[in-house]
């Protein structure tokens, strides 16, 4: 890497240091012009040039799919992340982000597939099986998605995503009785878990347990009081009191719907090995993150990757600002409460110099 950063940073060619100016300014279009024109040429070097361009080419690419991933512009990002994977091959990040875009599009075998190759190359951390698990849960593979989230919570049990998920299956099984305990797990782990509280009332409603319900649809609301999906709720819980048969088929419904992959999941940030950082990723994602944060202030994944992002450039005193608001909202953030640590013992060693 260090002689990576001489060239990055010393003379070199003209149109190269273009290029990768507004790369770091996250000028990516400009720059994947400038990156293939250098790409085309013969510099000397032992062609090394050329070849750099090629891989920052991907990078670049790579940036302008996470913009529109992250913008829920699914379809667009596909393609700029096949080209990414094509000018960077066996690179685990892009069939990640893949996996998230075809999911969401609802082609299922498709993430499935570029997943299995995110655990294949390493990644099997719970989060990347927490990801298999949603995939199968949504193409209907129920005791496959069982599995791979069990594998996860036997990993690291006080995840509350991977209890909130292990509830999903267990609802999609009709097992409404374990799939409440899931979800009370979840909630005990993370109070502030909005959809595990919301889903543990639906639970109550199918296992005919109205009053509970009821006291659990008011804790979804004290979490997000103008939720009309919970408001509705409530109205169908004291019209619906004398037929608990009726409410049936609106519980089903509550897990009957696909499962997205939020593109703000904190694991997004999984590719970000010391060996692939670079500024212009992180400044694509403090961008990203910012706009998120405008929109949803009490999100603690994206407080916790917009730190780590500042992290990432060397801004501690704004990554340890991040990291803290993700533990204001989810005290048990254990990845949020390992960063903030490590950001504290850097800005104090920066203090020193």
């Amino acid at each position: 890497m260090s002689i990576l950063r001489k060239i990055l940073t010393l003379g070199g060619n003209e149109t190269y240091n273009r290029a990768m100016e507004l790369y770091n300014r996250a000028s990516y279009q400009e720059a994947i012009q400038a990156f293939e024109k250098v790409a085309r040429g013969d510099f000397g070097e032992g062609r090394l040039y050329p070849r750099l361009a090629l891989f920052y080419t991907g990078q670049a690419y790579r940036n302008l799919g996470l913009i529109d991933m992250h913008e829920g512009r699914f379809v667009e990002a596909i393609p700029k992340f096949e080209k990414a994977s094509s000018l960077i091959p066996a690179n685990p990040e892009l069939h990640a982000y893949l996996g998230i875009c075809y999911n969401n599009q609802g082609r299922y075998e498709d993430a499935i597939r570029e997943f299995f190759i995110v655990v294949r190359e390493g990644n099997d951390s719970p989060s990347g099986c927490l990801r298999l698990s949603l995939v199968y849960l949504n193409a209907g593979r129920h005791e496959e998605a069982m599995q791979w989230v069990g594998r996860a919570i036997a990993r690291e049990p006080d995840h509350a995503d991977l209890h909130y998920l292990r509830g999903m299956v267990l609802s999609r099984k009709r097992n409404y009785a374990d799939s409440s305990r899931a979800f009370q797990e979840a909630v005990r782990l993370n109070p502030n878990y909005f959809e595990a509280q919301t889903k543990l009332a639906y639970s109550y409603v199918l296992l005919g347990d109205l009053p509970r319900a009821k006291e659990a649809f008011h804790r979804a609301m004290a979490l997000s009081p103008a939720n009309e999906a919970i408001k509705e709720g409530l109205r169908l819980l004291e019209e619906g009191t004398q037929d608990k048969e009726s409410l049936i088929p609106w519980g089903e419904e509550a897990f009957s719907r696909a499962m997205m992959i939020d593109p703000m999941l904190a694991d997004i940030l999984m590719v970000t090995r010391k060996s692939e950082r670079d500024i212009g990723f992180y400044h694509t994602l403090v961008r990203i993150y910012e706009k998120v944060l405008k929109q949803n202030p009490k999100y603690a994944d994206v407080h916790y990757g917009l730190g780590h992002a500042y992290h990432e450039l060397g801004q501690w005193e704004e990554a340890i600002a991040h990291y803290e608001a993700a533990l204001a909202i989810n005290p048990r953030y254990l990845d949020a409460q390992r960063s903030l640590e490590e950001a504290r013992k850097r800005l104090e060693r920066f203090r020193r110099l």
